[in-house]
């Protein structure tokens, strides 16, 4: 596979979710940004491969307020 035919499946792909999930990622959000504005938290779960989006948002200096990690930390 080239690099051309890598980022036009990537392209691809991205799109496919624009399409079937923009809806649901929005509410998502506002889901998301009623909650911290009430003092609550959004929990953030990741195991194994799956904790790297958890990394992306916490913890390091001027993340996102508002976002708990549920992690091992290992």
């Amino acid at each position: 596979m080239s690099a051309q035919d890598y980022f036009d499946a990537v392209d691809g792909l991205l799109q496919k979710i624009r399409d079937s999930q923009a809806e649901r990622i929005s509410e998502a959000g506002r889901i998301f940004a009623e909650c911290i504005e009430k003092g609550g938290w959004v929990y953030l779960f990741g195991s194994g491969h799956s904790v790297i989006p958890v990394l992306d948002v916490f913890p390091r200096y001027g993340s996102f307020i508002g976002f708990r990690p549920l992690m091992d930390p290992r």
